[in-house]
């Protein structure tokens, strides 16, 4: 058993931490709680992992209600920043969420909020 034990542990210190990494949010354009008066064309998430391309959700809320119009996700930087180009907003308070899968497989998720002043 103890030799089981110590077996283990080698392993666990063995495993590269990249193996175990989420995808968490580096950064984003705009960033949370910014009050912004330029026109707003995309959101711009940065991961410190690179995405499942097909498992990345981006929601743009104004007052609890979806906002449509937002492009499908674009993918740069070997897969860790994600592109939304977004309609013309109005001014109003805006609720950023997303959810994204890195391609180890873990999901992760967040949100963030942003108020846009109109020009």
């Amino acid at each position: 058993m103890k030799r089981f034990v110590i077996v283990l542990m080698a392993a666990l210190i063995g495993t590269p931490s990249a193996v175990l990494a989420h995808a968490h949010l580096m950064r984003s354009t705009p960033q949370d709680g910014s009050r912004i008066s330029a026109p707003i064309k995309a959101i711009v998430l940065s991961f410190t992992e690179a995405l499942e391309p097909l498992l990345i959700n981006v929601t743009l809320f104004r007052d609890d209600k979806a906002v449509s119009g937002l492009s499908q996700p674009l993918l740069a930087d070997n897969g860790r920043t994600v592109t939304i180009s977004l309609p013309d907003l109005s001014a109003g308070l805006y609720t950023v969420s997303w959810n994204v899968v890195s391609i180890d497989g873990h999901r992760t998720e967040g949100k963030f909020k942003f108020v846009y002043w109109g020009p």
